[in-house]
């Protein structure tokens, strides 16, 4: 895991969403929801690695593919029943 604060990420989407100037508003917003959605997912497999027995393993054979997203979300989905 890179030792970039995905916390950062977050809060650069709050300044995004909340600076309402300028003639590019909707690509601030469209950069705002990018940002918090690769903030919280980074996160999310932080989380998951401290957590989930044997998810770094399945994480590193998949994390450069597209197909991580869904293993994160298929974790988290199998640990607690009131997510998915």
């Amino acid at each position: 895991m890179s030792s970039f604060d995905w916390g950062d990420y977050h809060e650069l989407a709050k300044e995004l969403c909340n600076d309402k100037n300028g003639r590019i508003l909707d690509a601030k917003q469209r950069s705002a929801v990018s940002r918090a959605y690769y903030a919280v997912f980074n996160l999310a497999i932080k989380n998951a690695v401290k957590n989930f027995d044997g998810f770094d393993e399945a994480y590193n054979e998949l994390r450069n593919n597209a197909q991580v997203h869904e293993l994160v979300i298929h974790w988290y989905e199998s640990k607690d029943p009131n997510i998915g």
